[in-house]
């Protein structure tokens, strides 16, 4: 019978993983019988309890099924005696006896401490040793524990964890300065991220867990936050092809990290510099090139506030030789028509200004009347532009088809009429999305009036245009698809300060490439090595990120191929039927009569007819296009 004090083994074969303990069934000389059968190596002993209530070991030649063989005679063994096995990949275990319990069962209830007997020579002659396992089972372990600082300021703990048998939990102990900081228990992942914490000195600690709460594995990792200060007496100088920052001197161990961006917005700005510094000077080309910078100090993971939140304006000089030269080429050029231009009008003087190729017919002249040499047609600013055609109330007279311009019988024939009317829907577009100003009308979403001035007002507004030429206004060619699809929407994938979020924009670019099946290897693809189908893919899944209200498409399947095609109409459809308001530009009418439910048919800027798909055709259209039928007009009596 055991007593509080002793030494007792554990042979425990379930948490082994393997046979190393049981019962004796049978003894014959140096062959034994077990109640199991076991695995042994070169080197493995048979442990049991003598006559005299202590261990003996015996070295075992050979195994037959639940037959062993040993070295000697077993004496002082006897049959049902317990016995263990030790071998070179596992062991049992020692355990001193704190105390023995008898329960009422009839059971005991030992409580023990493990027990090493090598502790002595370990401690006091510094001894070394291989411990053997306990159990084939190997428990995940932590490697290492890192801790950085991320862009945004916080600290970030990671730890890399080896794979193994089942799952771990975590505790996160954090001390500071020897004492209680934080604690953490029952983590499913050790990696966390910490912010605002105080100067000073830190150790964290992370225990790994099995499913029975034991600890299989632990990490310690030291860190010291001594946070520097915002830095102070930033200047910013433009020179000649560079703009110098200067700022306040800290000291030798205080480095200064420096971000540019083109706008006022840190979620675009981008590192260019970490340096040991007082002063950094920034290479560009060009003159009067502007960037906005953002300046902080950093110690080692130790990041400080920014000098100022909004960006600080800097702006390249002027070259003066490459003034001097274009003052030169102004000066030396004939300005005696320029001298006209401005004299004649102030002389109440309206003559005709002969021009060898009016090819900007959007831009007034000095004369209102101007004759185009390249055509040989007597041009009149209406307004707005010039134009060689005459309205038919200035007309007397007959006029044979010779005389009519050759323009006018192109817009009649229809093809080139269906280009002109998608060309000034487009242009009415543009205004609603505020790309152009606005000379009249109203607008209105979901029945609530908003006020467009720019692009930005009809984003908030929850208006997207999709441009035509898409390379020049709807992607950024060489910027990535993770760029392309966030651009519009920054605030769902930035922070309260502005600094974006790189998890969050491969979230959303990986859902719209999968939802466009936009074929691309990486979301890191630069949008300029797409076909021309994925890039316009790319440019509705950036609008619809931004959970657009009302998407105007203008030619959205110019230039695809028939498959992206087909991709993009099942989306408008899609689009529609989940509320959103879809108008579909496009100069192929079998394509409009094809997508739409409702046609709108526009003449020289104003809305001539407004025809339901399922009772119109392609003739009808035309004549509403080229003025020949205006029903609109006749059935409600005005224009709108």
């Amino acid at each position: 019978m055991h007593l509080p004090g002793d030494i007792i083994r554990v042979a425990d074969s379930h948490y082994a993983g393997t046979e190393i303990g049981g019962r004796v069934l049978a003894i014959n000389g140096r062959k034994v019988t077990l109640d199991r059968e076991i695995s042994i190596d070169n080197a493995s002993y048979f442990t049991y309890i003598n006559g005299e209530a202590t261990h003996s070991s015996i070295k075992i030649q050979s195994v037959n099924g639940k037959e062993i063989t040993l070295d000697s005679n077993p004496t002082g063994l006897e049959v049902y005696g317990v016995w263990s096995l030790s071998t070179q990949q596992i062991t049992s275990g020692l355990y001193r006896s704190i105390s023995i319990v008898e329960n009422a069962d009839g059971t005991n209830t030992i409580t023990a401490l493990q027990h090493e007997p090598q502790k002595e020579a370990i401690v006091d002659n510094a001894a070394h040793f291989v411990e053997t396992a306990r159990t084939l089972y190997k428990a995940p372990q932590i490697n290492a524990v890192e801790v950085s600082t991320g862009y945004d300021g916080k600290l970030y703990i990671s730890s890399d964890i080896s794979s193994g048998d089942g799952k771990l939990t975590y505790d996160i102990k954090i001390n500071k300065d020897g004492n209680l900081y934080q604690f953490k228990k029952g983590l499913a992942d050790p990696n966390i991220e910490l912010s605002d914490l105080p100067n000073g000195d830190y150790s964290v600690i992370i225990y790994g867990k099995n499913a029975k709460g034991q600890i299989v594995t632990e990490k310690t990792q030291t860190f010291t936050i001594d946070r520097p200060p915002a830095p102070t007496g930033v200047v910013v100088t433009g020179g000649l092809g560079q703009i110098t920052l200067e700022w306040d001197w800290v000291n030798e161990v205080t480095q200064t990290e420096i971000f540019a961006a083109e706008t006022d917005n840190f979620a675009l700005a981008k590192k260019i510099a970490k340096v040991t510094a007082r002063t950094y000077a920034h290479t560009l080309k060009g003159n009067k090139v502007v960037r906005y910078y953002w300046l902080r100090h950093t110690r080692g993971i130790n990041v400080g506030p920014f000098y100022q939140q909004q960006g600080v304006r800097g702006q390249t000089a002027v070259d003066l030789d490459a003034r001097l030269t274009e003052l030169n080429t102004q000066l030396s050029r004939n300005i005696v028509n320029e001298v006209f231009d401005v004299a004649a009008p102030a002389r109440g003087l309206e003559l005709v200004k002969t021009v060898a190729n009016l090819t900007d017919k959007g831009t007034k002249l000095a004369s209102s009347q101007v004759y185009n040499q390249a055509d040989g047609k007597l041009y009149t600013w209406n307004g707005t532009a010039y134009s060689a055609t005459v309205a038919a109330e200035d007309v007397t007279g007959k006029l044979s088809k010779s005389k009519i311009d050759t323009s006018l019988i192109s817009q009649l024939t229809g093809a080139d009429n269906t280009a002109n009317l998608a060309r000034r829907l487009a242009e009415t577009a543009r205004a609603i999305f505020g790309a152009d100003p606005l000379d009249s009308g109203e607008i209105f979403v979901h029945e609530n009036k908003v006020s467009i001035k720019d692009p930005s007002d009809a984003i908030k507004a929850g208006i997207a245009y999709l441009s035509e030429d898409r390379k020049l206004n709807g992607v950024a060619v060489r910027m990535s698809i993770r760029e392309n699809i966030t651009m519009a929407s920054m605030d769902k994938v930035a922070n309260q300060i502005g600094v974006i979020s790189y998890d969050e924009e491969e979230k959303a670019s990986k859902t719209f490439i999968d939802k466009m099946e936009i074929k691309t290897p990486t979301i890191e693809q630069k949008v300029q090595n797409l076909s021309g189908g994925n890039q316009q893919k790319v440019v509705i899944g950036k609008w619809l990120f931004r959970e657009a209200k009302v998407m105007i498409f203008d030619e959205p399947t110019r230039g695809i191929d028939v498959g992206a095609k087909y991709a993009i109409y099942q989306l408008l459809d899609e689009l529609a039927a989940n509320g959103v308001g879809v108008i579909v530009i496009s100069s192929e009418l079998p394509e409009v009569l094809g997508v739409s439910d409702r046609i709108i048919v526009m003449r020289e800027g104003r809305m001539t007819g407004m025809l339901e798909t399922k009772k119109t055709n392609q003739e009808e259209i035309m004549h509403y296009a080229t003025g020949v039928k205006n029903m609109f007009a006749r059935e409600y009596g005005v224009e709108k």
